[in-house]
């Protein structure tokens, strides 16, 4: 039998408003998958939810199995990155991971070190000095962990190993 309530941790990604109290809201899940969810009456004046699902915020949520959605029943803060949003420039920053992490994810599909590297990403965020090698390594590894790095050792012609010369990088052939 198929349980129909589950928990999970993740981190909020983004939310939409809908309906007159509505919330969807998208988690990256501890596991790397993405997760869209109802939270009914989130934004009523009453609502106790609302507070913990602000992006970039580290959560541990109760849900139940929809038709469709599933429904978000309880949430609980972890961790809610201040420094980061104290801080504008790390705000952006931390906001463009968001981006590209809710691109590259996909719904259902578990991808832990997407997670993880995310969440050290966030975390090293206003730790590091360079901010711009720390986004290059972000992106660098994202696109190692979800498959999209480019070859850079072997010739997608020939398959053989490259020499160290003067080369080109071609985005038609990879």
């Amino acid at each position: 039998m198929v349980a129909r309530t589950y928990r999970t941790e993740g981190i909020v990604l983004r939310s939409f408003p809908t309906g007159e109290g509505g919330l969807i809201v998208a988690f990256l899940q501890s596991d790397g998958a993405k997760l869209r969810a109802m939270a009914w009456g989130a934004r009523k004046l009453t609502s106790r939810k609302i507070g913990h699902l602000e992006p970039l915020t580290r959560v541990e949520a109760s849900f139940s199995k929809g038709r469709g959605m599933d429904n978000l029943t309880q949430v609980q803060s972890v961790e809610a990155f201040n420094d980061i949003k104290k801080d504008l420039v790390a705000t952006a920053r931390a906001l463009y991971y968001v981006e590209l992490v809710d691109a590259f994810a996909v719904e259902e599909y578990a991808n832990p070190p997407l997670y993880k590297l995310f969440h050290s990403a966030l975390r090293d965020l206003v730790n590091d000095q360079d901010l711009n090698i720390a986004m290059v390594h972000f992106q660098w590894h994202l696109l190692r962990i979800c498959g999209f790095m480019p070859e850079l050792y072997i010739c997608v012609e020939c398959q053989q190993m490259i020499a160290p010369c003067n080369h080109r990088f071609s985005i038609e052939l990879g």
